[in-house]
């Protein structure tokens, strides 16, 4: 999924978390807090969200709410929406159905083919 990003990393300060095992909230949060303390990165004039395939969970914390208001532009990339073998539970798919329903003009979901 990184090569997804390759051609944006020139022009974005990207921020990405090391598991899929984490709050969405808390690490945003600390890292918001991280950047307002640094003097020296400017404060950001928009925040675009991508949330690769094992970003499922920690978003359904991070755009809970009013999360969404924090973003510009919500991308979904390779987000299950479906509940099966994949994933046992309806509350992902039911959140990310519900979530793109309310702030479509804000969100892009992005299907990506496994090479053949």
């Amino acid at each position: 999924m990184w090569n997804f990003m390759n051609d944006l990393t020139d022009r974005f300060h990207i921020f990405v978390s090391t598991s899929h095992h984490v709050s969405g909230i808390k690490s945003y949060d600390a890292l918001i807090k991280k950047l307002k303390d640094d003097e020296h990165i400017p404060n950001p004039s928009d925040q675009i969200l991508y949330l690769f395939s094992g970003g499922g969970a920690p978003g359904t914390s991070l755009l809970d709410g009013n999360g969404a208001e924090r973003f510009s532009s919500i991308f979904l990339v390779d987000i299950w929406m479906g509940f099966g073998t994949k994933n046992p539970s309806p509350f992902m798919p039911n959140f990310y159905k519900h979530f793109v329903n309310t702030h479509a003009n804000k969100t892009t979901y992005v299907f990506t083919m496994e090479p053949v």
